[in-house]
């Protein structure tokens, strides 16, 4: 005779038996396909050598007397600004740069430059905010 012997039942939720079933009815889940990157968010702004020295150079020109000589500024290193954000720009450092005199050099100067006054057309607004400029149509009479 050819006597096989009983199979073991499994119990859902025993964890000390070793038996593992020999097939699945229930095939194993596709892992999910690899994400493109998103066309959607905002590209890249890719600054001229020539205004990327000049933003610089603006960071430089508004540092605080105290950072000026003999102090070294510990979060950007004495560079006086911190690196570039993800559109591109340089961001100045707000320990030893004076931003208000900052952020309005550098509207005057995005403001007389008729093409990187398109490209930043958006950031305008802000830039003027921060620099406390403010329009004589925008006054309000007293």
């Amino acid at each position: 005779m050819n006597e096989n012997p009983p199979k073991p039942t499994i119990i859902e939720g025993d964890t000390k038996s070793n038996v593992k079933p020999e097939f699945s009815l229930v095939p194993k889940p596709l892992p999910p396909p690899p994400q493109k990157p998103s066309t959607e968010s905002k590209p890249k702004l890719k600054l001229s050598e020539k205004h990327t020295t000049k933003a610089i150079e603006i960071c430089k020109n508004n540092v605080t007397k105290r950072y000026q000589h003999k102090h070294k500024c510990k979060k950007c290193d004495g560079h006086a600004f911190l690196g570039f954000d993800k559109t591109g720009l340089v961001v100045p450092c707000d320990k030893c740069v004076s931003l208000p005199p900052l952020y309005k050099q550098w509207y005057e100067y995005v403001d007389a430059d008729n093409i990187l006054r398109e490209i930043l057309k958006d950031n305008l607004e802000a830039y003027k905010r921060r620099a406390g400029i403010v329009d004589p149509a925008e006054e309000k009479p007293e």
